[in-house]
């Protein structure tokens, strides 16, 4: 499918003029070509592979006495990219393209690691308000965006019912257990709780509203710990959770949709079922949601290519792709034929259920600020969930997310 998806893609929508002063002389000689290194996360590299061969087909064709071009992959978790990048692209070793997380902007431009987005207005035309507004810092757009994201809570179906997964209640009735990461990533993962809570405004780019310790998130935690959380949940990575869910220690795993193939080659793809993330007391909980993106180094040696090639992979047909073959929601203004043919013919309805968890959830906040937020979150997740299965109060809570509050003011 993915080639009738990408057959009528043309390089004339990348900026033609860009693309042509890149073959100087037309040689294809060894001293002339085009290398370029991408990061990318290690479940994505064969697709992406396969959309990068499109692109140098239709440059081929295009541009028949122009340099040779060579895409490398190197493995590398989106959310950790920047920090790398930071290291190792002064030296010449970096990524021309790096995939990452919409939040680590603020840090890349900061340490002046990527470059603006060559193709602004085409992500503007294209790309939904969210994701411009994700990827953009300062009023400057950084990134691509690739797809939109949340969490949901990927279950096995012989062991859990859609109605024992409705809510943390029925949930415990079940006497199931769900993975959810409470421990190594629990600022993440476990934000989903504070359904009330303010960080940074409503659009996360005001470092003046802060307000973490909010009458309803205080009592969600106070009821998750008191209640379910040794009763429910077993606290590990989504990674760490395949190989549980696989011998029955665990009845599902709460996770973004970047484990969602996993899941489906531990249990079976018959077996796999999906919901938004537990009710609790009644309450819808609010998960992050972010955005995966392209960036482009500031170091990259052939910038217009790489510009070019970002553009490319996020195409309206490359989105396609990425939800035929990944079940990534494409964060686009409009869905093409291709992309409502694919949501049409989903009978297990899992695609829909991860666009309901994207409509509950909040965007992680594009802000400097952000990187304070972690370090205390987490450790004030940590002591909470340390207090599992004993009474705590919403008093309790409050004291420890007032003091995440006092820091990141």
């Amino acid at each position: 499918m993915k080639r009738s998806l990408l057959k009528g893609v043309s390089l004339t929508v990348l900026g033609l003029s860009s693309l042509v002063a890149l073959g100087s002389c037309g040689t294809s000689s060894s001293s002339s070509d085009i290398n370029i290194t991408i990061w990318e996360d290690e479940s994505n590299i064969t697709m992406v592979k396969e959309l990068t061969d499109e692109f140098i087909g239709n440059y081929k064709q295009t541009y028949k006495l122009a340099a040779n071009i060579t895409v490398t992959f190197v493995s590398q978790s989106e959310k950790s990219a920047v920090e790398k990048m930071s290291t190792v692209s002064p030296t010449g070793n970096g990524p021309d393209i790096a995939s990452i997380t919409h939040d680590t902007i603020p840090s890349a431009v900061k340490a002046g690691l990527i470059d603006e987005a060559y193709y602004k207005a085409d992500i503007e035309n294209r790309d939904t308000e969210e994701a411009v507004g994700a990827v953009t810092y300062k009023d400057k757009v950084y990134g691509y965006p690739i797809p939109a994201e949340s969490m949901t809570l990927m279950y096995d179906k012989t062991k859990l019912s859609a109605s024992d997964v409705v809510s943390f209640e029925s949930l415990k009735a079940s006497g199931k257990k769900i993975a959810w990461d409470m421990q190594v990533d629990g600022a993440y993962y476990g934000y989903a709780l504070n359904s009330d809570s303010v960080l940074f405004g409503d659009e996360g780019k005001d470092n003046t509203k802060v307000d973490i310790g909010t009458t309803q998130s205080c009592a969600n935690w106070a009821s998750f710990i008191s209640s379910y959380a040794s009763d429910c949940v077993a606290s590990m990575t989504p990674e760490t959770s395949i190989s549980q869910l696989s011998n029955g220690t665990v009845a599902g795993v709460i996770s973004s949709p970047f484990l969602y193939s996993s899941v489906i080659d531990a249990i079976g793809a018959e077996n796999v079922g999906l919901a938004v993330i537990p009710s609790i007391g009644g309450v819808t909980l609010r998960p992050f949601s972010g955005y995966k993106c392209y960036a482009v180094s500031k170091y990259s040696k052939n910038p217009a290519i790489a510009q070019a090639l970002a553009e490319f992979l996020t195409s309206d047909d490359a989105k396609a792709v990425r939800l035929n073959e990944k079940s990534y929601l494409p964060c686009v203004k409009e869905y093409t034929s291709d992309m409502n043919d694919i949501i049409s013919s989903d009978t297990t309805g899992n695609l829909q259920v991860f666009k309901d968890s994207l409509d509950n959830s909040i965007t992680m906040p594009n802000i400097e600020e952000m990187s304070n937020f972690w370090k205390p979150m987490n450790a004030a997740v940590s002591e909470l969930r340390a207090l599992k299965g004993t009474t705590v109060t919403s008093a309790d809570v409050k004291t420890k997310f007032d003091a995440v509050t006092e820091k990141l003011k």
